[in-house]
């Protein structure tokens, strides 16, 4: 929302004061007693102080888990696209136009302008690498920028990357679906519990 980090921490700042005078009127008018004023007044300034650090890191997981999950598509595009003859700016340029207005997308667009300003395409896919700060995208920008110093081919090296990805991606999906009965287990016993005691009485 063009927030820096100054602005952000402003508004924690900002939030966190006015949420305390809110509620510090708010009790005094009632005419609660000072100790929960001021117990009420120190909780809610510490909550709305805590609340845009919670929600910048849920914007930053979801991000996340949207370019995981487009990474591994983007890649197939990126290896035919080179291995059709277009150079690597080309054929990210083609990748933003397919991903429409995805967090990826966004992040490839921002390297092909940094390209085009003048950095080298290696530092622009470093400082790529530090905005999102994945394991997936280390992994892929290492190996590009590798396969550029050797002079090798990069669509033999995308391939290669792109199933490593997508078998990590099934393997995730896979623990998370053995893991899913274990965890509807204690709701279960619960609702069992719940039912032999209504049962009995």
């Amino acid at each position: 929302y063009g927030l820096n980090a100054y602005h952000f921490i402003g508004m924690m700042f900002i939030s966190s004061i006015i949420a305390m005078c809110l509620i510090f009127l708010f009790t005094i008018f009632i005419g609660w007693s000072l100790n929960v004023v001021f117990s009420l007044t120190i909780l809610f300034g510490m909550f709305f102080f805590v609340r845009p650090i919670l929600w910048l890191r849920d914007k930053v997981n979801r991000r996340g888990l949207s370019i995981k999950r487009h990474l591994p598509f983007s890649l197939d595009l990126l290896t035919l696209t080179v291995e059709a003859g277009m150079d690597f700016t080309s054929a990210l340029a083609v990748i933003v136009k397919k991903l429409g207005a995805t967090p990826l997308a966004k992040e490839f667009n921002q390297a092909l302008r940094e390209i085009s300003m003048g950095k080298t395409r290696p530092q622009a896919l470093r400082d790529m690498t530090e905005r999102v700060d994945i394991p997936e995208m280390h992994s892929v920008t290492g190996a590009i920028i590798q396969a550029d110093e050797l002079g090798a081919s990069l669509g033999p090296v995308l391939r290669i990357l792109s199933d490593q990805i997508r078998t990590k991606r099934f393997q995730r999906a896979e623990k998370l679906a053995l893991e899913a009965p274990v965890k509807m287990l204690a709701p279960l016993m619960i609702d069992v519990t719940d039912g032999t005691s209504v049962a009995e009485a």
